[in-house]
């Protein structure tokens, strides 16, 4: 009876250690991922930033095709975050990616039509840069770089 009970016990503590392995395995992997979706999606900002930065340095001056593109890239990548997109719906993130794109698309001759806060100036756009990175570190840091013991 005393090797029946032995033997049970070590298979019990077999099959919980490999749960176990497996659940942490998977909750690495999934970490992995959202910290490679933050990253691509903060590289993309400052990078989409830049870009409206060169292509429009001034109201008159506006070279379109490159602003863009960028903004296409930036705007797929805000749509298609498997790992992170309620997190970032949490804050407001992709609400505050949307007025920056009416920041950048901002036309001159609709200024009386156009609330202040969402004209182009340099100001503004690094601005608005400025409070969406925070936005998005401080989700980063909260659900990738925090240590997390059991999440129930």
């Amino acid at each position: 009876m005393t090797a029946l009970v032995g033997f049970v016990s070590a298979l019990i503590g077999i099959i919980v250690g490999q749960f176990l392995t497996a659940y942490h395995g998977h909750a690495k992997w999934a970490k992995d991922y959202e910290r490679t979706e933050y990253r691509e999606l903060l590289d993309l900002l400052y990078q989409t930033v830049s870009v409206a930065r060169q292509n429009r340095p001034n109201l008159s001056n506006f070279n379109v095709e490159p602003v863009n593109v960028a903004v296409t890239q930036l705007s797929r990548v805000f749509a298609d975050r498997i790992f992170i997109a309620d997190a970032l719906a949490e804050v407001g993130a992709v609400e505050d990616w949307h007025k920056m794109k009416q920041v950048i698309y901002y036309e001159p001759e609709l200024q009386e039509l156009t609330p202040i806060e969402l004209r182009y100036t340099l100001n503004n756009i690094h601005d608005r840069e400025d409070k969406l990175r925070n936005k998005i570190l401080g989700q980063a840091k909260k659900n990738v770089v925090r240590f997390k013991f059991l999440e129930v």
